[in-house]
């Protein structure tokens, strides 16, 4: 007899003498980390806490029983403490600012196993659940800032990421890149604190910015004001 496929086919759809066939496939590893948003491609975790990771979304194969879960950590700058790395759902702690990098396998009732490995960074946060900046002009600039996927409202985590995929993909094939509205203009301006004037020396905000000379109104372009940091950052 030649098996051809249309022939294997035949006997997983009706069997032969009163036994079904099922196809041997091999189970799926899905591993992620439990209660943050699943938008985010590489999650980021607090160092100073415990972390549970998931790997319960993971599929065995049909009638190939029960899944076995073994983690293991594949990188990081710390050494990671696992509450039991054979659970679905372990806990892990002792992380340092950084990034890690853990690997889920799962081995189905006929020893068919699949992997799969999760990337996660992690940042040390205060009492408030605030990242600890060391550099203080960071703080000066940007104000509190929380870890992503911690926001109260979740778009903008979502919108935070997309730019930063964006940007952080173009600036991989040109680490020089500076986009058309980062140019630089002629002299110095001054913005005064309480007032919506910006005045100006050596400029030419009438051509560059309002579309040509004695114009006054901008033509749509946004203004964006660099400012050196008191140490000269």
């Amino acid at each position: 007899m030649r098996w051809t496929p249309k022939l294997l086919l035949a006997l997983l759809i009706a069997g032969i003498g009163g036994y079904r066939c099922w196809a041997q496939s091999s189970p799926i590893a899905i591993a992620a980390v439990r209660d943050l948003p699943e938008w985010m491609a590489a999650p980021v975790v607090q160092a100073n806490l415990p972390v549970v990771l998931d790997g319960s979304r993971s599929r065995a194969s049909r009638r190939s029983g029960r899944l076995q879960y073994a983690w293991a950590q594949v990188s990081g700058p710390s050494v990671l403490k696992w509450s039991d790395p054979h659970s679905a759902r372990p806990e892990i702690s002792g992380m340092l600012f950084g990034e890690y990098t853990v690997r889920l396998t799962v081995t189905d009732s006929r020893k068919l196993t699949a992997a799969t490995e999760l990337v996660f960074g992690a940042v040390e946060t205060d009492a408030r659940g605030l990242i600890r900046n060391e550099d203080p002009n960071i703080a000066l600039v940007f104000g509190p800032l929380t870890p992503l996927g911690t926001s109260p409202w979740p778009y903008l985590d979502e919108r935070h990421q997309a730019f930063a995929d964006y940007f952080g993909n173009k600036l991989l094939v040109d680490p020089d890149l500076q986009e058309e509205w980062n140019d630089e203009l002629a002299g110095s301006i001054r913005v005064d604190n309480g007032s919506p004037n910006v005045l100006g020396e050596g400029t030419r905000f009438q051509t560059d910015f309002c579309g040509g000379e004695g114009n006054t109104r901008p033509t749509g372009a946004r203004l964006v004001v660099w400012y050196p940091l008191p140490d000269g950052g």
